[in-house]
Order: C-alpha cells, then structure tokens, then sequence
C-alpha cells in the first residue's frame, strides 16, 4: 500500500519566525513608502495565511498593487536570508522523519508558502532526501487542500495523513 505523511512546515518541522521577521524588516528599510517594522507576534499570527492575505495585513495602508510589491521584495530577502541561516528545527526532526521512512511512509511537503520557501528550507538544513514531494500555491496558485490533492493524485497515495 502506498502510504504518506503531508507535512506543513512552518510550526510543524521548524519555526522560522524570528528568521523571517529579520529578513522583512531588512528589506523593509528600502522601502520608502512603508514605515513599519515586523514582529514576531505578528509574523506568527500571519504563518499560515497566503501571500496577500499577509499583505493586506501587514501593509493595509497602500493599493494592493503597491502591497504585493512589497510583499515580493520581503520574500526574496526572506529566501535568501533562509538560505544562509535556516530556521529553528524543531527537537528530533530529522530522526523522527528517519523513523516514518522506516515504518514504511513516504513523507511530503505542502504549505501556504511562496515559491522558493520550501527549496530554502531544504538548501539550508538539508533534509529533502527525506521527503518525495512538495507543493504550496506560490507554485500552483491552489489552496492548501487543492495542493494536497495534487501530492495524493501525483503520488498515487492510497492513504495519506496530515
């Protein structure tokens, strides 16, 4: 039977928070129509949400054009800053993924992220041998549940958790 594990990333495998509000606010300092600083309460509540929804909230005070401007130019700071410092793991990741590998699951990625979010995480940490298949909507445009049929159809999973 062909079995997998759909993770999130952010606050399932590792939070990236603190990491994430460094990177917005350094690119935020080369924005001159913006005056306003992340924090991690912030960056929290909005982990989760697709880019312009994060936009709207963060940056409600400009056309939505302007807001997914902004946007573009904190997640490129934020892959690059991702790649070179990586996120909090969180304790025991990478033997507890050994572990699922073991007991016979295949293990996938699908989170509401951007493009490249994923691919930073994997470029810094490592642990993409681990997983088979990845997918958020900065690739597909799709929700969270339309990405996740689309691992279990192009994976050909028989059961499949999240």
């Amino acid at each position: 039977m062909n079995k997998g594990i759909i993770f999130d990333l952010d606050g399932t495998l590792w939070d990236s928070s603190k990491q994430v509000v460094d990177a917005f606010n350094t690119a935020l300092e080369h924005v001159d129509d913006i005056d306003y600083k992340i924090t991690i309460e912030a960056m929290q509540s909005a982990m989760g949400k697709q880019l312009p929804e994060i936009a709207d909230i963060y940056f409600p005070n400009v056309s939505k054009e302007r807001r997914m401007e902004i946007i573009k130019i904190c997640c490129d700071e934020e892959q690059a800053y991702l790649e070179q410092h990586g996120g909090n793991l969180y304790p025991q990741l990478e033997s507890v993924l050994q572990s699922l590998i073991q007991k016979g699951y295949e293990l996938f990625i699908v989170s509401n992220c951007q493009a490249g979010y994923i691919e930073s995480f994997y470029a810094y940490h490592k642990l993409d041998k681990y997983f088979k298949d990845y997918e958020n909507p900065g690739r597909t445009g799709l929700s969270k549940g339309e990405n996740i049929k689309l691992i279990i159809e192009r994976n050909h999973l028989e059961k499949a958790f999240m």
